[in-house]
């Protein structure tokens, strides 16, 4: 009888102990990075075991993984009201106050949290960096310490480089069309990217691209990696080429390092050497940009060498980010710079003026796009379209 009253027992309580853990299909998602998903998920879950304080811990950290801290702030108060001692969650609510741009509100929980485990480096760090910001004094509306700041591919004044923002984990495809005045050859491509570039750790990316002009076609290999390190430093290296190529660069390096500072400002140079099939060219690249809540402007100074010659060209960029991670920007260049005719590159005046964006069409899939107008001094004018997907993992 004692028996049967203990699996009837245990078939009873069954549900409130599976309720203590998140959902496995939640946990998956956050494994993969799929926060979207993840999300939703525990939010059903919730709907169903309010009392699930595990799901609501996982919560709180996706969603300030995706950009959204102060949605994450409610749920660190309530678990916080049952367990004000808990280590973890003072750490993820001093976190989410840094992010969501609160550094002085930050300080107390994480300094609690430091009581409790005073060995904790990732703590320590974000302690610093709460103190660090609070002593700046940034104003209210100014963008969290690299709760915005992209690491971007080094890409010079012109928009033939032009940079572009590893998402995550994923692979794209994108085809691009360009049309020349004066009776010249249509220039096309296509090219898959891709990537896997986490938040603050180590990232890799990839791309390979098929390109047509003037009548011959090359095709050309790029690898790169990401490595955050300090205190908002992020070090980009990347290496590529099209060994025998006729008109794309038969090899090239290029050294990026980037900081993200407080304010939301970002610092950035970059050095590329350039080896073209008779031609060598070496740039400098200096660049700042602001992030002010869903908007960021961007300025870059690109100094070229081009087999002696010096060239100076500038970069300026203006972007809105709406949604979870969708955004729409115009950007424009001007000043001088190299280019093709045929297969030789040469020197000129460039004025360029082009749109881009990426939008969101649900948790996985993205569509990402650019249309612009470049003018190569009194050579020739070309316009290109460029749309692609993105798929991520």
């Amino acid at each position: 009888m004692n028996r049967r009253l203990a699996a009837a027992l245990a078939l009873l309580l069954a549900p409130t102990f599976a309720a203590a853990q998140p959902p496995e299909a939640a946990r998956a998602a956050v494994a993969e990075r799929d926060y979207a998903q993840a999300q939703r998920l525990l939010e059903q879950h919730l709907a169903t075991a309010p009392d699930d304080d595990e799901s609501r811990f996982l919560l709180a950290r996706v969603l300030a993984w995706r950009d959204q801290p102060e949605r994450a702030l409610p749920l660190y108060d309530a678990l916080l009201a049952r367990q004000p001692d808990s280590a973890d969650y003072l750490f993820g609510q001093g976190q989410a106050l840094l992010w969501a741009g609160r550094p002085a509100d930050a300080i107390v929980p994480l300094e609690r949290a430091r009581q409790r485990t005073p060995d904790d480096p990732e703590l320590n760090a974000a302690l610093a960096q709460a103190r660090a910001a609070a002593d700046a004094s940034p104003s209210p509306d100014a963008a969290p310490p690299r709760a915005r700041a992209p690491v971007t591919v080094p890409s010079g004044a012109g928009p033939d480089g032009e940079a572009r923002l590893p998402i995550n984990r994923g692979v794209g495809l994108s085809a691009r069309n360009e049309w020349l005045d004066r009776d010249l050859d249509h220039w096309r491509a296509v090219r898959v990217d891709v990537a896997s570039v986490p938040r603050d750790a180590l990232g890799w990316y990839g791309a390979l691209n098929h390109e047509r002009r003037f009548g011959l076609s090359d095709t050309g290999v790029e690898i790169g990696l990401v490595a955050p390190f300090g205190d908002g430093w992020t070090l980009q290296a990347e290496i590529g080429g099209a060994p025998g190529a006729e008109f794309l660069p038969r090899g090239y390096g290029d050294l990026r390092l980037q900081r993200a500072l407080d304010g939301g400002w970002v610092l950035g140079a970059s050095v590329r050497h350039t080896a073209y099939r008779d031609t060598d060219v070496d740039r400098l690249a200096l660049s700042a940009e602001k992030y002010l809540g869903n908007w960021r402007a961007a300025y870059t100074l690109g100094l070229t060498d081009a087999d002696g010659e010096r060239l100076v060209g500038h970069g300026v960029a203006l972007d809105r980010y709406y949604g979870e991670r969708s955004v729409i920007g115009v950007h424009a260049s001007t000043g001088e710079d190299t280019g093709l005719q045929g297969v030789e590159v040469i020197t000129s005046d460039v004025d360029a003026l082009w749109l881009q964006g990426r939008h969101e069409l649900g948790p996985t899939w993205a569509l990402q796009w650019s249309a612009g107008a470049l003018r190569q001094g009194d050579l020739y004018e070309r316009r290109w379209v460029q749309l692609g997907l993105w798929r991520g993992w």
